[in-house]
């Protein structure tokens, strides 16, 4: 009895303990959790909202449940949330499912990593990483035994041989369909269809539809609830939701895969970056045994499946190199210099701006060797040098632009990079223009005599060419790939130059292409880039999770020592959510410098999921280098700019003069932010980048809505269209950042910046204001005007571009 008494009281005491720790952690931990869960979901839910359509209670009549704040959805396990603001219910932020387990970047070496070092994921987002890093933490649970142990080499086999054991037959297929959102799923084609009403709005007849066939076979209908069918829509943008996640998780697995092999295999190749890895590593040990204070760590041991994938043979580089480019044919280009001759290797350019290269006596070791195709391409860059894309439709404006280089007096080889077949009267023509002697001149050059070096009238330079042939660089099956914008992107992996000007062909320059390469900026980042128009379009915030998950995480950091992303890309006008950031018709590169982050150029581009999330090429060359952990990249300051005459004397309907003064043309144009001096425009010289193109009976009638003239005749409008543009003046629009786009007013002041008109110059007539808004809501930009002089040179420049006496 004694016994049982004595039991019985131990077992109250345990019971009371456990009652008395459950509410302890119920009131001061779960009740924690639930709020930090609460804010959470509460500030994901304001910032993008999936629209369910109903109000405070939804009510399933079919199944007799009401659905309310709070409540679960019992067939898909997802809660649904009330918005007090629009009385509308919202379903919680899909991206807060994890298609990895993220505990792994929760683990105490990375939470005292990070304290130690500083280093802070700044992305604001759940994190994200390739699941093969899943893998490895599986196999390796404490961290600490591959950051304390492993040196760089170690860690790279590490990586592949684990992803070697999850699938013996992987590689980046180029034609993998990762499709936006919609893998295997129909429906998903605006980039808006993110947020479910705008996805249900753009979709309700053919899902309803769909809804019909499906569940009544032609059965009677009378009986469908907007209940039913509204359930059945939830289903399917669930659905939509999980084939996005895992695409998009694909999308990030390939952009690791990419950004690690170059690193462990192209980069060390040079030895500053090599020497730079070497040091993370040895000073990363030291801080793992500080850390730890412990002057040893648990030893390191491959499991028997990753020994069992060796990778430490000769040829490793060019084997994984197969698997991460098999679009590469492993083949030079072929160049053709402008004699005739043809070259199998790059040409020789030594004695023209040659850079010195490091130079290593440190002996390769196996997962350093360059039997790589792109080692052996980054030993034969040399020079500096201009590179243009052609095809035939492309000629006219090629023309006019080497006339505009030689009177520019450019001095730097030119390589002119064509993918398929381009005619033999075309290279005739292009020749001629390059290399025949130049003294006649415009009349307009009359007037900047005086500012033109000695000896000018004797001729303008001759220019180097050679035309390159990239149609061997890519293998059979993916030929195909590369149309359109992937031609530009092929050329700016496949020019031999070490350091380049890309060009694209409508593109005018208004300074010697070498005072691209003497800008401080591109001195100190090896890359220079401009950006676009600041017009009002904005990219939903599911692309922004997408973008800002391809950045490198904290455990690429930890691993590999991939930077961080800072605030000098998450605050950029992308990331701030706008649509249109860099324009591509100039980019200068240091391709030795920055290969590893050009050569993720081409991978982006078959990636639909960002190719869809970028008009045309423009955005990826900032992408690549953003994803690669390279913020080396340096932006011109201003946006794009118009240039032209501003209309003068501008009034409203009541006779008042606007405040914002008014420039009109169909060109982009860019100014240095150093010394406001002109730089370079795109659409050609015309006044009308689509003159060919246009419904001149069309443009006439309309003419009264801009025009700083009238025209008699649509000859005389022809006229004026293919006429170069008259640069007076410059307007930098304002621009107070991202979200300051609009200035609305009730004084009929502009409210955007940028308008366009969808009728002029085949629809290609874009109107700039110097100010936006009225009052609290106003905005100021500058106006330029150029002098006689600068108007003078302009004016020469536009005659020879457009070839006239």
């Amino acid at each position: 009895m004694k016994f049982a008494s004595f039991r019985f009281l131990v077992y109250t005491v345990v019971a009371v303990w456990t009652i008395l720790l459950n509410v302890y952690l119920f009131i001061y931990h779960y009740d924690s959790i639930a709020l930090n869960l609460k804010n959470s979901l509460t500030n994901k839910v304001s910032s993008q909202q999936h629209i369910f359509e109903g109000h405070d209670s939804y009510y399933d009549k079919e199944n007799g449940v009401e659905y309310s704040h709070g409540d679960y959805n019992k067939e898909t396990n997802h809660k649904w949330a009330f918005s007090s603001d629009n009385n509308m219910l919202h379903k919680f932020d899909p991206y807060q499912y994890e298609p990895v387990d993220t505990s792994i970047v929760n683990h105490k070496t990375f939470d005292l990593y990070q304290m130690h070092t500083g280093i802070k994921d700044l992305r604001g987002i759940r994190p994200t990483f390739a699941s093969n890093y899943e893998t490895i933490f599986k196999n390796h649970p404490n961290p600490d035994t591959i950051l304390g142990n492993l040196n760089f080499k170690e860690r790279c086999a590490l990586y592949f041989q684990n992803l070697f054991i999850t699938d013996h037959n992987w590689y980046l297929n180029p034609n993998e369909d990762l499709p936006l959102g919609r893998y295997n799923f129909p429906y998903a084609i605006e980039l808006d269809e993110f947020e479910f009403n705008n996805w249900r709005t753009h979709h309700y007849e053919e899902l309803k539809q769909e809804y019909i066939d499906q569940e009544f076979e032609g059965d009677d209908q009378s009986s469908i609830t907007d209940a039913q069918y509204e359930k059945f829509m939830m289903r399917k943008f669930e659905e939509f939701w999980n084939t996005t996640l895992q695409v998009e998780q694909r999308t990030l697995d390939s952009i690791t895969h990419l950004r690690i092999f170059n690193k462990c295999f192209l980069s060390s190749s040079d030895p500053k970056q090599l020497e730079e890895t070497n040091h993370f590593i040895k000073d990363q040990k030291e801080l793992i045994k500080t850390i730890q204070g412990k002057d040893y760590l648990p030893s390191f041991e491959f499991t028997e499946n990753e020994k069992m994938a060796k990778l430490d043979s000769y040829r490793i580089c060019s084997s994984l190199e197969k698997r991460i480019y098999p679009w590469l044919s492993l083949q030079h280009p072929v160049f053709e210099k402008w004699t005739g001759e043809i070259e199998l290797a790059p040409p020789q350019y030594n004695n023209l701006h040659n850079k010195k290269k490091y130079k290593s006596s440190t002996p390769a070791t196996p997962l350093q060797m360059t039997d790589c195709f792109f080692n052996d391409m980054r030993k034969s860059m040399n020079g500096r040098g201009i590179v243009l894309t052609l095809g035939d439709v492309h000629l006219e404006n090629t023309l006019n632009l080497i006339r505009l280089l030689r009177a520019l007096g450019n001095m730097l080889p030119i390589q002119i990079v064509y993918y398929d077949n381009i005619s033999g009267s075309s290279k005739a023509k292009i020749v001629k223009t390059a290399r025949e002697t130049m003294r006649d001149f415009p009349l307009s050059i009359e007037k900047i005599r005086h500012l033109l070096p000695e000896g000018y009238d004797l001729g303008l330079p001759v220019q180097n060419i050679h035309f390159v042939n990239l149609f061997n660089v890519v293998n059979e099956q993916y030929k195909s790939k590369f149309d359109g914008y992937g031609n530009k992107l092929l050329a700016t992996v496949f020019n031999s130059f070490e350091e380049f000007i890309l060009l694209d062909s409508d593109v005018v320059l208004f300074k010697n292409p070498q005072w691209f390469f003497d800008n401080s900026k591109y001195k100190a980042g090896g890359a220079l880039f401009y950006k676009d128009r600041a017009t009002t379009d904005k990219r939903p915030e599911t692309d922004l999770f997408l973008l800002k998950s391809l950045l490198p995480n904290i455990i690429d950091n930890a691993m590999f020592g991939f930077p961080m992303v800072t605030e000098k890309t998450l605050k950029n006008d992308a990331f701030e959510g706008m649509y249109h950031f860099m324009e591509a018709g100039v980019v200068v590169l240091d391709k030795y410098r920055h290969l590893n982050s050009i050569l993720m150029l081409p991978q982006l581009y078959f990636m639909e999921p960002l190719s869809k999330r970028s008009h045309g090429d423009k955005e990826f060359f900032w992408f690549a280098f953003a994803f690669n952990g390279n913020e080396d990249y340096i932006f011109n300051e201003y946006r794009a700019v118009a240039v032209g005459e501003v209309k003068p004397d501008r009034r409203k309907d009541n006779g008042e003069l606007y405040l914002a003064q008014e420039l009109c043309n169909s060109h982009p144009a860019h100014i240095d932010d150093n010394d406001n001096s002109l730089l370079w425009l795109n659409s050609g010289f015309h006044f009308c980048g689509k003159y060919d193109l246009v419904d001149y009976e069309n443009d006439l009638n309309y003419q009264g809505n801009y025009y700083l003239q009238t025209f008699a005749s649509q000859e005389e409008m022809k006229n004026y269209y293919y006429s170069p543009i008259n640069i007076r003046h410059a307007i930098i629009p304002p621009f107070s950042g991202a979200n300051y786009l609009k200035g609305p007013n009730t004084q009929g002041e502009p409210e955007i910046a940028w308008q366009m008109l969808h009728v002029l110059c085949h629809d290609y007539m874009w109107c700039t204001y110097s100010s936006i808004g009225y009052g609290d809501t106003f905005q100021n930009g500058t106006v330029i005007e150029f002098d006689e002089d600068q108007h003078s040179y302009f004016k020469y420049l536009g005659d020879i571009w457009v070839g006239l006496e």
